[in-house]
């Protein structure tokens, strides 16, 4: 995600050469910019290192390790793994590969799980701490607030009067991260929140003050319409939520890791017990 090329939507055909194709804007590991198009190199990158592609290259050394038979992860039209997307899995296999990660379930040979978990945890872009090698990772958890320097910054950059009314009850409470987004819609409506989102991020404007409120380490793998893979290093603990077609892409259910680890936190304990149906 630092790789300094051009960012694109475009997924289809030959997509090791289109990522190849993509221009260098900018010196390679500097500036963090989500990019599928670039990731889709690992999938030359493994072919060249291994003599298969991703997909068999899972199967062989990880998947039939840990009996996972039953996914799917469909080529592009030249015969490429896409490593960008498309890998789906059952619940329980999925949980699988986060136990391995957890130090749960012991990792095939091929696997130095330590290594890679200190690896993907490490920082690699300057100005992105919360992102490691393809995987989210947080240290802390957070609240946001709209605050008087956040609202007037809005004031002074254009933003239409009309949202700041509507957003004016919001100063100085305190919220979740999915909350405060989830109000931000409720008050303005769904297609003007969107366009007030989009408004603050071609602006380079705050979307509000976030701090910190206890720390909660995770690793946190998301997917399309709010799927997680979710490591807890310290508890040895996982957890997943999974969508399906029918859900909003753009839905990422952000507050679901604070959540599961807290679930998992609280199970753990030897002063609290579950509760019985």
């Amino acid at each position: 995600m630092e790789l300094g090329l051009a960012a694109t939507s475009q997924t289809q055909g030959d997509t090791v050469r289109r990522a190849l194709d993509l221009k260098l804007i900018r010196k390679p590991g500097t500036v963090f910019d989500y990019n599928n198009v670039a990731t889709n190199l690992l999938s030359g990158v493994i072919l060249r290192a291994s003599g298969e592609t991703p997909r068999e290259f899972l199967r062989l050394e990880l998947f039939n390790e840990l009996k996972i038979k039953d996914f799917a992860w469909e080529n592009d039209q030249a015969g490429n793994t896409p490593c960008s997307i498309g890998l789906a899995m059952r619940g329980d296999d999925l949980l699988k590969l986060g136990q391995v990660l957890a130090g749960v379930k012991a990792a095939p040979p091929a696997f130095n799980v330590p290594r890679l978990l200190d690896e993907v945890g490490s920082e690699h872009v300057p100005d992105r701490a919360d992102y490691g090698l393809l995987w989210w990772k947080f240290r802390t958890l957070h609240q946001m607030t709209l605050d008087s320097t956040i609202y007037q910054s809005w004031k002074d950059n254009g933003v239409p009067e009309s949202a700041l009314l509507a957003l004016m009850p919001m100063r100085d409470h305190k919220f979740t991260a999915t909350d405060y987004l989830d109000e931000i819609r409720r008050r303005l409506g769904t297609t003007n929140a969107n366009k007030f989102f989009a408004l603050l991020a071609d602006r380079g404007l705050a979307l509000g003050t976030r701090t910190e409120t206890g720390p909660r380490p995770w690793l946190s793998a998301l997917g399309s319409g709010g799927q997680y893979l979710v490591i807890f290093p310290d508890i040895r603990g996982v957890a997943i939520r999974l969508s399906d077609e029918n859900e909003d892409s753009a839905d990422t259910f952000i507050d679901f890791p604070a959540l599961a680890r807290k679930y998992l936190s609280d199970a753990a304990s030897p002063s609290r017990e579950l509760l019985k149906k």
